[in-house]
């Protein structure tokens, strides 16, 4: 549910109660609204701010990171504002029947569609900046300790910019020596963005889902997907212009071990939209078989 459908919510009220609502109460309905939907972002960004914390080296590092946040919800609260705002001139444009004020209506709510993604859009800035960035290296953590022995994985990061997993390499576990040294080294590199990506997938899933039933959420879901994949893509090939290679970039070290960034950015790209696809094709097929059940049953 987003602000505009706040004006159908209370349209609902009007007409069970049989009276008109005010414009008083329709004002404190919208800014009741924003202010519970700027509060329930707020809290989870606490919670993305103070799990990325612990990881955070230094006390800049930290300072950086509440500001991010802090600005971001400043900006999607402004954000918010205005469109409640937008939606009261709906409102009120709508109590006039005539044709010009109905266009004048119409006009607004397509600018509100667009502005509905603005919000998602700035949290998925910060999602990227804290728990894809976390879960990166977590990836990268959950290999070394898979693949080497006592790898005593150990992660930072860098607000906004990314992160390191420091790690042992001295001693394969038997999984490692099943894949060889070389190899382990590669699957951790590409861990990274692996679990990335599948976790952005999930994201998709969960979004196709809550569509229709919350579809505030979903725009919420599909934008951290998209930006955490685009992320990762950008950082792919930025190996290409590398100015001085080392083993710190994951799609370096991938590409001297023979995975072209290219052939990386692609594989990240077909898999949400396989995923994505799968979901489509399947309501498609589900929608078919229930309505040709509905002309049997209306058959009989």
């Amino acid at each position: 549910m987003h602000i505009l459908s706040c004006l159908h919510t209370i349209k609902s009220k009007q007409s069970s109660l049989n009276k008109p609502i005010s414009d008083r109460d329709m004002k404190r309905q919208l800014i009741k609204q924003v202010a519970l939907r700027s509060l329930a972002e707020l809290a989870v960004s606490c919670v993305l701010f103070g799990v990325t914390a612990a990881f955070v080296a230094t006390p800049v590092g930290i300072l950086t990171l509440a500001a991010g946040a802090a600005t971001i919800f400043v900006i999607n609260t402004v954000v918010r504002s205005a469109l409640a705002k937008l939606t009261y001139d709906v409102y009120k444009l709508e109590q006039d029947q005539t044709k010009d004020t109905q266009d004048k209506a119409k006009d607004i709510k397509k600018v509100m569609k667009y502005l509905n993604y603005i919000t998602p859009t700035n949290f998925a800035l910060l999602s990227v900046g804290t728990s894809d960035t976390l879960i990166h290296e977590g990836g990268h953590a959950l290999a070394s300790k898979l693949l080497f022995r006592d790898s005593h994985p150990r992660v930072e990061i860098n607000p906004f910019k990314g992160g390191v997993t420091y790690h042992s390499t001295a001693q394969l576990s038997k999984l490692g020596e099943f894949f060889g040294y070389s190899n382990s080294r590669l699957i951790v590199s590409g861990a990274g963005s692996a679990l990335s990506v599948f976790g952005s997938c999930l994201n998709l899933i969960a979004a196709h889902k809550l569509r229709k039933k919350n579809p505030e959420i979903s725009r919420y879901l599909t934008a951290m997907a998209v930006m955490n994949i685009t992320q990762n893509c950008f950082y792919a090939l930025s190996a290409l212009w590398e100015a001085n290679p080392s083993g710190g970039h994951d799609f370096v070290r991938l590409a001297l071990g023979g995975v072209h960034p290219v052939a990386a950015v692609v594989s990240m790209v077909a898999l949400p939209l396989l995923f994505k696809g799968s979901l489509i094709a399947y309501d498609l097929i589900k929608e078919k078989i229930e309505s040709k059940r509905k002309c049997q049953y209306e058959l009989i």
